[in-house]
């Protein structure tokens, strides 16, 4: 099995009923919970995916479940450095850099209307 050489960023709308089910997953997975808020869960899997799981109780971000349940994000070393490139390039920034914890930071992006992420665990 290959492993993944950039750690991925997998956040879900965990609509009623279903945000149990995504933590049974995680739990099944072995996942090791790394956030737990009122509405959001973060595990890191052991392939250092992680698994983001919004949830009742908090407010998304605007643009990340407009077009689907799912965004795809990934690992960067340097997250402030990675947007800043990108804004460069003419990628269109949706929500900034958002820090939940200490820790952990991400950024949405459009690139052709498609939404993706980045995100920097420290």
């Amino acid at each position: 099995m290959r492993k993944n050489k950039i750690p991925l960023r997998i956040s879900v709308n965990g609509k009623p009923g279903t945000a149990q089910q995504w933590e049974a997953l995680a739990n099944i997975l072995g996942a090791k919970k790394i956030l737990d808020d009122p509405g959001l869960s973060v595990y890191k899997l052991k392939d250092n995916t992680v698994l983001e799981i919004y949830g009742i109780g908090l407010i998304q971000p605007q643009r990340i479940f407009k077009d689907g349940d799912m965004v795809i994000g990934f690992q960067v070393d340097d997250l402030e450095n990675s947007v800043d490139m990108l804004l460069k390039a003419g990628v269109q920034p949706v929500d900034g850099i958002i820090r939940t914890c200490e820790s952990y930071a991400y950024s949405y992006l459009l690139i052709d209307g498609k939404l993706f992420g980045l995100y920097q665990i420290d």
